[in-house]
């Protein structure tokens, strides 16, 4: 009795190892697949199609990315993107006192953490979402580099009803190329992200013309 409860814990254990293990092999095959080939569409982009009845986005490489656009982007949602390794410590602890002492929580993902939860999982608040959030940040860290995930959050944000990554919400506001896009305009895409579906870009908001402000007053020091 006793030497078959034992060969039964030895098939459980075997198997849960082989599945352990064939899910790590399968994250990290989908993460170096996407290292070189572009997330179009994410599980994010599909689910929400359904409330949206749209999808519109046009995949744009760094390079063809302004620079307005760029430094606006990491001075509005992540100054020290290109000094942390996914994970912005100082940000973190800013958040937990802020959150302490006041009702409005603020959050403290960085830009690595925004990419990492919208092309490999949903947006559902969980402790296990949390975890693993935590885990593909630091393989696209290793595995990408930062003009890499730079890249891919600049075509995978939602930046609209039904749009999202900064060239659909140039041509759908603007009716111009992000390469064409003024400072003014470029702060306006990237003022909205908090909230894309309230704060529409090319509408004023007070909100939005705060942060849209204190955008271009930042843009100074990159």
């Amino acid at each position: 009795m006793d030497g078959v409860s034992v060969l039964q814990i030895k098939k459980i254990f075997f198997f849960i190892s082989i599945l352990f293990f064939s899910i790590i092999n399968l994250s990290l095959f989908y993460v170096i697949y996407y290292k070189s080939v572009n997330s179009y569409i994410t599980g994010y982009m599909f689910f929400k199609s359904f409330k949206t009845n749209s999808l519109n986005r046009r995949w744009v490489s760094l390079k063809e990315t302004s620079p307005v656009v760029t430094k606006s982007v990491i001075a509005a949602e992540d100054q020290r993107f290109y000094s942390h390794y996914g994970f912005d410590v100082k940000e973190i602890r800013a958040a937990i006192i802020h959150n302490r002492l006041n009702n409005n929580k603020r959050g403290a993902s960085t830009i690595s953490q925004q990419v990492a939860k919208n092309v490999f999982l949903f947006s559902n608040r969980s402790w296990l979402r949390k975890i693993l959030e935590a885990y593909y940040t630091v393989l696209i860290e290793h595995y990408w580099g930062k003009d890499r995930i730079l890249e891919v959050y600049l075509n995978i944000a939602e930046t609209g009803f039904g749009i999202y990554g900064v060239e659909g919400a140039s041509l759908y506001y603007f009716k111009k190329t992000n390469q064409k896009l003024t400072y003014y305009q470029a702060a306006s895409i990237i003022a909205s992200l908090p909230n894309p579906i309230i704060y529409s870009a090319n509408k004023y908001n007070d909100f939005l013309n705060e942060r849209r402000w204190r955008i271009i007053n930042k843009l100074n020091i990159f």
